[in-house]
C-alpha cells in the first residue's frame, strides 16, 4: 500500500508538470515576456523563463491534498486536524509570497532589498508554525534548548540563506533540478526513518516534478528555464524540510542508522552544493570589493562550463559528485561517529577550495 501511494504521488506530480510546463511556455512566448541574454548568460538565444510556476502549482496541490490522503488511507495523521490546518496555512501563505516575489524578480522589477523583504515575509509565515522552528542546537557549543526569540530569528535566517543559496546555483541547465532531486532523495530517506509519511511523500512529489521539468530544461526545441520563480520556490521548500528535520525530537521509535545528534551534519552534507557555492562566491565578492548581490561568473557551475563541458554534462558531473559526497559523509556517521564525518567534511571543503583557486 505504501509503495502504491508513493508511486501515485510521483506519477501524478510528473504528469501535472509535464502538462503545465508547455502551457506556461506558450503563454510566456505569446505575451513576449522574454529576457535577452546578458554578459553572464550561458545561452545566446532568448529562452522563456517562469517554469517554476509549475512547481508552485504541484506543491500547492500536494500541501492541500496529501495530508488528508495520509490520514484517510493510512490513519496516521499524528498532528491532528487543527495543527495540520495551521501547517498548511503557513506553507500556502509562504508559497504565495515567494511566487509573487519570484515572478516580479523574473520580470526584473524587484530591487535586491524588495526581493529580500519578500523572502523575509515568506520565512515569517513558515516560522509562525511552531514545528518549523529550530528549538534545539543539539549540543553545538554546549547549547541545547534555545529561547523563543533566538529560535525565530535563527530559523528565519536559515530560510533566507537557503532560498538565496538555491537561487544562486540555478545558472546552467539542470543544475538546480538535479540538486533538488538529490536533496529530495536523501531528505525522503530521513523522513522515512521518522515515519513522516506526509513529508516523505512531499519529497516524492518534488522528485516527480523536477524529473518531468528536466525534459523541457534540457530540450533544444521546447526549452524553458525555471527562473527565479522556480529557484525561490525550491529554496523555500527545502528550507521547510530542513527546519522540520532539525525540529524533530529524539524518539525511541525512530530508526536512524546514525546518532540522532549527528542530524545537523547529515543535513549540511545533503545541502552541501548550494551552501558551499554561495559562501564561496560571497567571500570572493567581498574580497574583490563588489556588492554581494551583484551577479558574476564565479560560481562552481561556471568553472565547470569553462572547462569545456556542456550544460547537461556539467550539471551531471557536479551533482553526481555532490550526491556521492553526501552519501560518503552519511556513511562515515553511520559506521564511525560525528568527529570522523566532520573532519572529512572540512577536509573535502579545503581540498575543493584549493582546486578551484589554483592558477
Amino acid at each position: 500500500m505504501e509503495l502504491t501511494y508513493y508511486l501515485i504521488l510521483f506519477f501524478t506530480s510528473f504528469v501535472i508538470t509535464w502538462i503545465t510546463v508547455p502551457v506556461i511556455r506558450a503563454v510566456i512566448i505569446k505575451n513576449r515576456i522574454l529576457q535577452k541574454p546578458n554578459s553572464r548568460s550561458s545561452h545566446s538565444l532568448i529562452i522563456p523563463s517562469f517554469g517554476g510556476i509549475a512547481f508552485f502549482i504541484v506543491f500547492i496541490i500536494g500541501v492541500l491534498i496529501t495530508p488528508e490522503i495520509v490520514e484517510k488511507v493510512f490513519d496516521s495523521c499524528k498532528m491532528g486536524k487543527y495543527t495540520s490546518l495551521l501547517m498548511r496555512g503557513s506553507m500556502v501563505s509562504a508559497y504565495l509570497v515567494i511566487l509573487f516575489t519570484g515572478i516580479q524578480d523574473d520580470n526584473k522589477i524587484l530591487s535586491p532589498l524588495k526581493k529580500l523583504f519578500g523572502q523575509f515575509l515568506a520565512a515569517a509565515f513558515i516560522v509562525s508554525f511552531e514545528q518549523f522552528r529550530i528549538k534545539n542546537f543539539y549540543g553545538l557549543l554546549g547549547i541545547y534548548d534555545v529561547p523563543l526569540l533566538v529560535s525565530v530569528i535563527f530559523s528565519i535566517l536559515i530560510i533566507i540563506i537557503f532560498i538565496n543559496s538555491f537561487n544562486l546555483i540555478d545558472g546552467i541547465d539542470g543544475n538546480a533540478s538535479l540538486n533538488g532531486i538529490s536533496i529530495s532523495l536523501l531528505f525522503g530517506y530521513l523522513f522515512y526513518c521518522i515515519h513522516s509519511m506526509f513529508f516523505m511523500g512531499f519529497c516524492i512529489i518534488i522528485i516527480g516534478t523536477l524529473t518531468s521539468f528536466l525534459r523541457y530544461n534540457f530540450s533544444s526545441i521546447k526549452k524553458i528555464f525555471m527562473g527565479d520563480t522556480g529557484s525561490l520556490v525550491l529554496g523555500l521548500t527545502f528550507s521547510i524540510l530542513m527546519l522540520k528535520l532539525l525540529n524533530i525530537q529524539d524518539d525511541k521509535h525512530f530508526t536512524f542508522p546514525f546518532d540522532f545528534n549527528e542530524m545537523p551534519l547529515i543535513i549540511l552534507a545533503t545541502v552541501f552544493l548550494p551552501l558551499f557555492d554561495t559562501i564561496r562566491v560571497i567571500v570572493l565578492r567581498i574580497k574583490m570589493k563588489r556588492p554581494i548581490y551583484k551577479p558574476d561568473r564565479n560560481h562552481l557551475h561556471h568553472y565547470v562550463i569553462d572547462l569545456g563541458f556542456s550544460h547537461k554534462r556539467a550539471s551531471l558531473i557536479i551533482n553526481t559528485l555532490n550526491f556521492l559526497f553526501s552519501i560518503f559523509i552519511i556513511l562515515l556517521c553511520i559506521n564511525f561517529d560525528f568527529i570522523h564525518g566532520l573532519i572529512a567534511y572540512i577536509t573535502i571543503i579545503l581540498l575543493l577550495l584549493l582546486f578551484l583557486n589554483r592558477k
